[in-house]
């Protein structure tokens, strides 16, 4: 079974609006019917209620579809052929906390997700990126990210198409709310120091992208 991550970068002539129309009526459907999970990510009116700002650099992608299949990636492509811009990923996949989840494949999931594509910093080794995000930050994450109800790290096995961004990892951290994002990113001024330092000892903020969205998964 491969896990793959999709990074979209809609069609220019495309709004946002229709975009996120055309993925959910039909992209997304065009996965669902051979994969074993099938997850979107897109910026649509709840999320963009959280204007990152400063806080990072402008994201190049407009989706993040999540699926794993045993469909081989030339035909993900292909069903895919008209969504933008497609940047492939062979990812692994930890989820470290989970949200209660109660509601149907198809609805949107309560609250926002930040997806952030990462870069790894350039003294680090991809293995030792790997196992500093694993075991150092992850904890500090947990501790101090205290409104966040679902994180999931995916280190990226392999970019699988030509002249995509050569990411390190994808990190999802999903928030039961609008407000529990504002007022729970971080448990405290010192918190947030804690978890910016670490942040820099082993990624290239500078590289490394954010975007706000809401999920919708569409096979569980």
């Amino acid at each position: 079974m491969e896990r793959v991550a999709i990074l979209v970068e809609r069609p220019e002539s495309e709004t946002r609006i229709d975009f996120n129309r055309r993925t959910l009526d039909s992209l997304g459907p065009a996965l669902a019917r051979d994969a074993a999970y099938l997850s979107l990510h897109l910026v649509d009116e709840i999320a963009e209620q959280i204007p990152l700002g400063e806080l990072t650099r402008r994201p190049a992608f407009d989706a993040l579809f999540e699926i794993h299949t045993q469909v081989g990636l030339g035909e993900i492509a292909r069903r895919l052929n008209e969504a933008g811009t497609l940047h492939v990923y062979r990812v692994g996949s930890r989820r470290l906390r989970n949200y209660p989840r109660d509601w149907a494949d198809g609805t949107r999931t309560p609250g926002v997700c930040m997806i952030s594509p990462a870069y790894r910093a350039a003294h680090r080794g991809a293995r030792d990126f790997d196992a500093h995000w694993r075991r150092r930050h992850a904890p500090l994450a947990l501790e101090h990210h205290i409104g966040m109800w679902d994180y999931r790290q995916n280190p990226i096995l392999e970019v699988c198409t030509s002249g995509s961004p050569a990411f390190d990892g994808i990190a999802q951290m999903g928030f039961p709310s609008v407000e529990a994002f504002r007022s729970g990113l971080f448990d405290s001024p010192e918190g947030m120091k804690i978890i910016m330092e670490d942040t820099r000892r082993f990624l290239d903020l500078g590289r490394s992208e954010s975007a706000m969205m809401g999920e919708y998964v569409l096979k569980s």
